[in-house]
């Protein structure tokens, strides 16, 4: 890969995960539980609510091609390197349908019954709460997928030298706690610990582009000890 396409990747994926971090942090949040002043919100919300979702997603898909030119940096004929670009793709695809969910269906459901009749209540009360396990489900899925990713990926940098190695090993725990936060549940994913792991992965993420862009890392194969010489 030439200096030149090391350097758009890297440029891409660090504006993509600060912008992420940007946009999640204006994400909107409903907090009641008076069905109809909820909807009310959603309805009056929609537009704002699905152009920041697209604005996310969009993002997401730049953030995973910065990924990619991560990756193909590390050397994708490695193990470790190719598993960490489909857990993150993966994670990035569960993402997208969490998005799809609360980003286009609910605030759709919402303007649909702004004016909600007494025999819709119940109706409309089971779906925002199979939409909300929906999202749940599929935003967990996602970012353990993710933290698993970047857990390959930064035990591949700690067989790096150097700040590639530091990166990794701290990288590692931003990782984990990623997986394992989501995953044993310490970590909802409500806004609050939606934004949490989009912090974690933009801080990883802005890591690893400052090491393409200070040419830490070396392409292909990670180093490897000297051989022996014969006796």
């Amino acid at each position: 890969m030439s200096d030149r396409q090391n350097i758009v990747y890297a440029a891409l994926l660090l504006t993509s995960a600060l912008l992420s971090l940007l946009a999640a942090a204006h994400h909107p949040e409903v907090r009641t539980h008076d069905l109809q002043a909820a909807l009310r919100i959603l309805a009056d919300q929609s537009r704002m609510i699905v152009g920041i979702h697209a604005l996310l997603l969009l993002l997401m898909g730049a953030q995973l091609v910065g990924f990619y030119g991560f990756a193909r940096l590390l050397g994708l004929d490695r193990v470790a390197v190719a598993a960490g670009l489909l857990f993150v793709g993966a994670g990035s695809a569960a993402m997208l349908a969490a998005a799809a969910v609360n980003g286009f269906a609910v605030p759709a459901l919402a303007s649909d019954y702004r004016t909600l009749s007494p025999a819709d209540a119940s109706a409309v009360t089971a779906a925002l709460r199979l939409s909300w396990q929906l999202n749940q489900a599929f935003a967990a899925i996602g970012a353990v997928a993710w933290g698993l990713g970047l857990l390959f990926w930064s035990a591949e940098l700690v067989c790096r030298p150097g700040l590639a190695r530091i990166v990794g090993l701290v990288g590692g725990l931003a990782a984990l706690a990623i997986a394992a936060g989501v995953g044993l549940g310490f970590i909802r994913l409500h806004v609050g610990g939606f934004i949490a792991v989009i912090a974690l992965l933009t801080a990883w993420s802005v890591a690893a582009a400052l090491l393409m862009l200070t040419g830490r890392l070396s392409p292909g194969r990670a180093p490897s000890s000297p051989p022996r010489s014969a006796p």
